[in-house]
């Protein structure tokens, strides 16, 4: 797996929880099997750190492949943050049109300026970045276009959108601990 970027790394995360984050693959762009493993070993961390707020646990959630949970959690949440999870729960499942509704309803999100900068650097002036960021932000439903144009067998545009989504995840994983 890709390490954690440096920003994941030196936040306050419990030291098991990084742990666990460091052992996992990183999600797969659309819905995956739950590791049963991996979200028992999340619900037992969970569980000991009761302070994580609910933005966090449903982007947690979200990680391990528990798609119902983290669907729950957003749903719950009436911030910007909620509903973005909510719209990448969405994306994975493969109900794009859902996925972009929840994006608009985020609007302009202080994270997507920081994926436009990490994306840049990390990936470059690739085709899929130059495509989902416009005017200095990542735009999570130009994303979503890139993720339903994805023919199943392209594994190399599915690397590189996986790794998208990846930045995607940890800068509003990291934005949703911090602020929630």
């Amino acid at each position: 797996m890709p390490a954690l970027i440096k920003a994941l790394q030196v936040s306050t995360l419990p030291p098991e929880l990084t742990v666990l984050l460091r052992e996992s693959e990183i999600p797969e762009l659309f819905d995956q099997s739950a590791d049963l493993d991996l979200e028992d070993r999340l619900d037992q961390l969970l569980q000991s750190n009761p302070g994580l707020n609910a933005s966090s646990r449903a982007g947690l959630w979200l990680f391990v492949g528990n798609l119902m949970l983290s669907h729950a959690i957003s749903q719950e949440l009436k911030t910007k943050e909620g509903s973005y999870w909510h719209g990448i729960m969405h994306r994975r499942e493969r109900d794009f049109w859902n996925s972009k509704y929840w994006f608009q309803k985020v609007g302009d999100h202080p994270a997507m300026f920081q994926i436009a900068e990490v994306l840049k650097v990390e990936l470059g002036d690739s085709i899929f970045v130059s495509s989902c960021v416009r005017r200095g932000k990542f735009d999570p439903s130009l994303f979503t276009d890139l993720c339903a144009a994805l023919s199943p067998g392209d594994s190399a545009s599915q690397a590189e959108l996986r790794a998208i989504g990846w930045i995607e995840w940890q800068f509003l994983f990291l934005y949703g601990l911090e602020n929630g």
